[in-house]
C-alpha cells in the first residue's frame, strides 16, 4: 500500500497543520494511519463521506482489512464481537451487526456513513456513542448506561430506560480545514 499517496489524498480533504506536522516525522506506514485515526475522530466526523472513498481504495484486500479489525476499526464488516473496556471504536462504511459489551467495560463507539449496528450492554458497562452520517444504531439491553449523540440523519432505536440520546446538529467546516482552531 502506498501510504504517502493515501495520506496525500486525505490530506488534500483538509488536514489541520499539526497533523501535517506528526505525518511529516513520523513513519508512513499503515500503523500510524491506524493511531492517527483513532486519535482524531473528528477528521471523520467532518469528512465521512469523502474519506470513506479514499480508504475503501486503499484497504480492500483481506488482510489490510484484518489489521484494520484488530484495531477496533471496522470497514465495510460483518461485525460479531465482544469488547472489554476499549479507547475507542470504528464501525464505517456498510458494516453490520451486533456489539456485546461486557459487564464493567467502558467503550467509546463511533459510527459512520451507512452502518447498522445492535449493542447489547453488559451489567454495570458505560457505552458512549456517536453516530454520524444515515448510521443505525439499536440498543438492545437495559443493563449498563449508555449515552447516544446523534448527528445528521442517524437513527436510534433505544427503548431500554439507562440510553440517554443527544440529537445535535453538525457544522462542517469547522475543524479539520487546514487551519488550526484557537
Amino acid at each position: 500500500m502506498d501510504t504517502d499517496k493515501l495520506f496525500g489524498e486525505l490530506a488534500d480533504l483538509g488536514v489541520c497543520s499539526s497533523g501535517r506536522r506528526l505525518w511529516g516525522r513520523s513513519d508512513k506506514d499503515v500503523d500510524m494511519i491506524i493511531k492517527v485515526w483513532k486519535r482524531w475522530p473528528e477528521y471523520l466526523m467532518e469528512h465521512s463521506t469523502p474519506a470513506l472513498e479514499i480508504v475503501r481504495r486503499y484497504f480492500s484486500s483481506e488482510p489490510d482489512l484484518k489489521k484494520l479489525e484488530d484495531n477496533c476499526i471496522f470497514l465495510d464488516r460483518q461485525v460479531n464481537i465482544e469488547l472489554g473496556s476499549e479507547e475507542s471504536v470504528f464501525v464505517m462504511g456498510n458494516s453490520s451487526g451486533v456489539i456485546k459489551i461486557r459487564d464493567w467495560a467502558t467503550v467509546k463507539l463511533y459510527c459512520f456513513n451507512d452502518i447498522s449496528i445492535n449493542i447489547e450492554c453488559g451489567f454495570h458497562s458505560y457505552v458512549s456513542v456517536e453516530c454520524y452520517d444515515r448510521s443505525i444504531l439499536s440498543v438492545l439491553s437495559d443493563k449498563g448506561t449508555c449515552t447516544v449523540y446523534a448527528y445528521d440523519d442517524s437513527s436510534i432505536d433505544a427503548p431500554c430506560d439507562p440510553v440517554r440520546v443527544i440529537r445535535k446538529k453538525l457544522s462542517r467546516g469547522q475543524v479539520f480545514n487546514g487551519e488550526e482552531i484557537y
